[in-house]
């Protein structure tokens, strides 16, 4: 079996009191990132880093829901990776003069963004988290990827809502259904909408996050867990589309 929670998920010596900083690097002297501050090249460049060292990658997180409409706002290009290559791309960024720690994220509540490696370019005013997959329920598989106009890869439409339905995460599946205006009907097309999420992937992220956790007590980490009363999928589902036009 294999040792879990991988090494790149074990405290290294590190409290939550010392994730919880602000982004304190010096912003006015680094370059704006490309095409206005998205940092679109940036994001080219890294992934393209990752796959020449054999390590495929695609946007996820917040990016991803933008390329598909919704009306977010970016922080940090989130950069999904296999989980079994995490420790390798980690040392591919720590070997690399381009690239520096960045302050890592306050914890947030369902979440274990704040846990991952987090990386700077240096001189320039784009940040990237190294995101594995088991984290967002996701396959590396051609048939799950698209390529954008500038050939960044992302997850397809159905395969990113599909990830979604199956972690619960409703906050993101709303914006992703009002930005790509998904329909009742794309869903029965495109969609697995039978049965609960996926219980087996909610016990293995709260089993990740006990054993960061100080213990019990420890509600800041603990808060970090994914919800446990597993959902009727199709019912997630027509719920969200069904209360679009409220939202537009």
């Amino acid at each position: 079996m294999k040792k879990w929670p991988p090494p790149f998920l074990e405290r290294r010596g590190q409290t939550l009191e010392d994730t919880e900083s602000e982004d304190t690097e010096p912003d006015d002297i680094d370059d704006l990132a490309s095409f206005g501050g998205h940092g679109t090249l940036e994001a080219l460049e890294f992934t393209r880093l990752l796959e020449a060292q054999g390590i495929p990658s695609c946007v996820q997180g917040v990016s991803a829901l933008i390329y598909y409409g919704a009306g977010r706002v970016r922080d940090d290009w989130e950069i999904c990776i296999p989980t079994e290559q995490m420790e390798q791309a980690k040392l591919i960024f720590e070997n690399s003069p381009d690239y520096e720690p960045a302050n890592t994220i306050l914890a947030q509540p369902k979440s274990l963004i704040h846990s991952y490696p987090r990386l700077k370019r240096v001189g320039i005013n784009v940040r990237f988290i190294l995101v594995p997959a088991f984290d967002i329920h996701f396959e590396f598989k051609p048939e799950n990827l698209t390529r954008s106009f500038n050939n960044l890869p992302y997850p397809k439409l159905e395969v990113l809502v599909q990830s979604l339905l199956e972690r619960n995460d409703s906050m993101n599946l709303t914006d992703l259904v009002d930005g790509a205006d998904l329909s009742e009907k794309w869903g029965e097309d495109n969609l697995n909408l039978e049965g609960k999420n996926d219980g087996e992937w909610v016990a293995k992220i709260n089993a990740t996050v006990r054993a960061m956790a100080k213990g019990p007590t420890d509600m800041k980490t603990m808060g970090c867990m994914a919800p446990t009363v597993l959902v009727d999928k199709r019912e997630l589902w027509l719920r969200i589309v069904r209360k679009k036009r409220l939202r537009l």
